[in-house]
């Protein structure tokens, strides 16, 4: 080489030959670390295909099976998508380093043909060459996984689109599904026997059916007969309120005048009352309705108030209903009519809030109840079932709509064998009593799942029952107004 001795030739050549070298290896295994990063991504998505087409086939078509599969899907084929996003990313980011690497190679071939570098020996050359034919067959390579990923994205997307489709099939069975739903909350009752295509033929589902067996041939009997309502639903309190027709006395209008004037804004928007007329005659539910219209119309359109009565079909014969207790047919007649009345209620107003509230149509409320009730109900931890603000019958009975369906169970199923203020003792037993412990062992268990909030917030001050001839003068004495 002009200019230099054989000894600083062959000295320049190692360094080209150690230089290109090291730029081989460093492109090798950044180039490598590119396609085996796609080929687990596509390794990952196609698990995927895997679980989201195993899941679409074992969806189970139960109501809440099908909700929840559905959502599953749709969760996955959003992830999906975002998948096939990020590997577009790496794809387009590949096509850039293809192109650098083609550039490179222009390059190295530029270099050697310029006249003013010195001459490399035959094993330089030869070591170039091969150097400048790896990084051929790795573009080469390289290219053959994009062009494999591509192909992985489009039958994601075509798994996708079938995907799709198959949740559209489960949600259109859902749709077409038909279950026995005494969904009382909304006032409509859906019946359908060909529910046992979605249980085994081997099982028998307990239903109202079993304790008032004349509702079997009466779809309609748990429709409300009259119903005034907004749809409020998702209130932390609801506030349920039955009321019959008596024969001297109304105390309906004074005991919801009450209830509105000790509630703030704020304590109203948190609140549903339900009023549940429970009569057979419509002219007095129209009256009831209208009375509540004319005093309290803006409390209905907003939705706080809600007027609902019951079918008729609803009750049962009470002619020959068996007497216990010792007590008269009357008396026995008007507290089966009220386990039934209580048990409506409770039915409607499961789906409406956080909280159940039982009161009466002849009570007066202390100042601030509302908050009083959330803010101690919020506050108390352990498994209570049951916080009473007063202590007069089942005045102030306040329940977590989650665990409501005791007190309707028990309601329906011993409406006829003890009042309503046993049947909720009879429930504390059966949760926390065990078969021969003690009278004071139980009450203790008992005290354990129950609550009272002092001072009352609620008074009674009816005179005139709603039970025919009957005088009812108790008060409670704990309660405070202010």
């Amino acid at each position: 080489m002009p200019g230099l001795s054989r000894r600083e030739s062959l000295r320049l050549a190692v360094i080209l030959m150690t230089l290109s070298t090291a730029a081989y290896i460093t492109y090798y295994f950044y180039s490598q670390a590119k396609p085996n990063r796609l080929r687990i991504e596509i390794d990952r998505l196609k698990d995927k295909i895997h679980y989201i087409e195993e899941t679409a086939k074992n969806s189970n078509l139960t109501s809440s099976g099908i909700k929840s599969g559905g959502k599953n899907i749709k969760q996955l084929v959003a992830s999906y998508e975002q998948n096939i996003n990020s590997l577009k990313q790496e794809l387009s980011q590949s096509h850039k380093k293809i192109d650098k690497q083609q550039h490179a190679i222009a390059e190295l071939h530029l270099e050697n043909l310029k006249n003013d570098k010195p001459k490399l020996n035959n094993s330089a050359e030869l070591a170039i060459k091969k150097l400048i034919n790896g990084y051929k067959e790795e573009v080469v390579h390289l290219k053959e996984d994009l062009v494999e990923a591509k192909e992985t994205i489009l039958k994601q997307q075509q798994n996708i689109s079938v995907i799709s489709e198959e949740n559209k099939k489960i949600q259109s069975k859902k749709e077409d599904v038909k279950t026995v739903n005494t969904d009382v909350s909304n006032g409509n009752t859906m019946e359908n026997r060909e529910k046992t295509d979605l249980i085994s033929a081997d099982l028998s589902l307990p239903s109202i059916d079993k304790f008032l067996p004349h509702l079997a041939n009466n779809p309609d009997a748990l429709k409300p007969a009259a119903k005034e309502s907004k749809g409020r639903t998702g209130v932390t309190l609801v506030i349920g309120i039955p009321t019959v027709k008596r024969s001297n006395a109304n105390y309906l209008m004074q005991t919801l005048g009450s209830l509105l004037t000790q509630m703030n804004t704020d304590e109203k928007s948190k609140t549903l009352i339900v009023i549940f007329v429970a009569e057979k005659n419509p002219e007095y539910i129209a009256s009831i309705k209208a009375d509540i219209s004319n005093k309290y119309l803006a409390d209905l359109e907003s939705g706080l108030i809600e007027i609902v009565s019951p079918s008729p079909a609803y009750y049962p014969d009470m002619t020959n209903l068996p007497r216990t207790y010792g007590d008269p047919l009357p008396r026995v007649k008007w507290r089966t009519k009220q386990n039934l009345d209580y048990a409506w209620i409770m039915m409607y107003s499961t789906k409406r809030g956080k909280y159940y509230l039982q009161l009466e149509d002849d009570v007066i409320a202390a100042k601030g109840f509302v908050s009083s009730i959330i803010s101690y109900a919020d506050s108390q931890s352990g498994n209570w079932f049951v916080i009473y603000y007063s202590e007069l019958g089942f005045i102030g009975r306040l329940f977590k709509t989650s665990e409501l369906g005791y007190m309707i169970d028990f309601l329906i199923m011993f409406h006829v064998d003890h009042p309503c203020d046993w049947i909720i003792e009879n429930v504390l037993e059966s949760k926390v009593c065990s078969v021969g412990v003690s009278t004071a062992q139980c009450n203790r268990s008992k005290k354990g799942i129950t609550r009272q909030y002092k001072p009352s917030l609620f008074q009674h001050m009816g005179v005139n029952s709603s039970l025919a001839g009957k005088k009812q003068t108790l008060k409670d004495n704990s309660f405070r107004p202010k």
